[in-house]
């Protein structure tokens, strides 16, 4: 543990060096041990110390954006997704700090955060992006007492964003996707997002030991354990141990005529595969395109299915209950309040969406397939 060497401050508090210019500050307030982790140089958080003991935090007016972001909105990230904090760093490093990082915190008005956005080379929805970070670190400054009010509750004129055109949700697209789908190895994938309507991050960071065949009332599922997510990095798969939400963790029943399907499948160790164990989202969204082009199919992307699955559920049953099986943490009031997750639920989405399917002809080739597999697993 390193000591500050001023002997007037060795009394205030200590730093401990954690890491490669990684500081935390321990200070006693009120007789309440306060810790703080303060990412920079020594002499950071030597100087974020003393802010504390004295009370100087609100008062520092000559602080620059560029230091503000390293030593007291860095620290706060701690909390969070590895890959928001890889976009929050990205967006701070590329699209503001170059234009604003200089500024005083305490001069930075309305007119400065609208000059930022107007300099900025980037794509309208980046653009948004980078507005919802100013935004919000904008809102520390105020709680830090350096900024009185948030610049960027201001009228601040933004590029518009122009939305992807959505493929319009039908029984027939379901369809349609999976059976193209059934001649690559993404299939698992497909049928588990328009199935069920899984997230790209959850459907990829499944494992087959995660899908288990399960019984409700006489009628055949397939379980999904939904415990981790897969997200890409910089072109790297990174394995998360949780989900996007509390909620989110939850086991999802398929119903048929997709379980059967899904069921047939199963393997051994991830989901989908690759030589080096596990295939990234981003290579399954690329790739998946790819082949769709090649093979003149209606290309659904991967972020799309999902949206596909909720609207075709919801015409089905409750939005509510949909939104449990979605692992929506802001649902209705209702699916907050006074619903669970049951697995009786789940299967009541599962029966009603699988109804769409059987009661049609665009659903004969899934019921076929589903039958036959579920035909060849009773007799082998």
């Amino acid at each position: 543990m390193a000591r500050r060497k001023n002997k007037r401050r060795s009394t205030i508090g200590t730093i401990e060096k954690r890491g490669e210019n990684s500081f935390r500050i321990k200070v006693m307030l009120d007789g309440e041990l306060f810790t703080e982790t303060v990412h920079g140089s020594f002499q950071d958080a030597d100087e974020r110390l003393l802010d504390i003991q004295l009370g100087r935090a609100a008062a520092n007016r000559s602080i620059t954006w560029e230091r503000y972001w390293r030593v007291y909105v860095e620290p706060t990230f701690d909390n969070l997704k590895p890959k928001t904090v890889h976009e929050y760093r990205r967006l701070w490093a590329v699209d503001i700090e170059p234009a604003i990082g200089s500024r005083r915190v305490a001069e930075t008005d309305w007119r400065a955060v609208q000059k930022l956005m107007d300099s900025m080379k980037a794509t309208p929805s980046k653009q948004h992006h980078a507005f919802a970070l100013m935004r919000k670190v904008c809102n520390y400054a105020v709680r830090d007492g350096i900024l009185q009010r948030n610049p960027c509750d201001r009228s601040i004129r933004l590029a518009p964003v122009v939305k992807k055109k959505k493929v319009e949700p039908t029984p027939q697209l379901v369809v349609d996707t999976i059976e193209a789908a059934m001649s690559t190895k993404y299939a698992p994938v497909v049928i588990c997002m328009l199935g069920c309507g899984l997230r790209v991050e959850e459907a990829c960071a499944l494992d087959w030991s995660d899908v288990t065949e399960r019984e409700v009332d006489g009628k055949r599922y397939a379980a999904l354990s939904v415990h981790q997510t897969a997200v890409s990095i910089n072109g790297k798969l990174i394995m998360q141990d949780d989900t996007k939400t509390p909620d989110s963790a939850r086991t999802v029943l398929l119903g048929e005529p997709f379980a059967s399907l899904l069921l047939e499948l199963r393997a051994d160790g991830p989901m989908i595969a690759s030589k080096k164990g596990r295939t990234s989202p981003a290579t399954i969204s690329k790739n998946w395109l790819e082949w769709c082009r090649r093979n003149d199919a209606l290309h659904v992307p991967l972020l799309q299915m999902r949206s596909v699955y909720a609207t075709l559920a919801c015409e089905c049953v409750d939005s509510s209950l949909v939104s449990l099986v979605l692992g929506h943490t802001d649902g209705t009031t209702r699916g907050r309040n006074y619903q669970q997750a049951t697995i009786h639920g789940m299967a009541i989405v599962a029966d009603a969406y699988g109804a769409l399917f059987f009661g049609t002809i665009l659903g004969q080739y899934l019921f076929k397939l589903g039958q036959n597999a579920f035909n060849f697993a009773l007799n082998s």
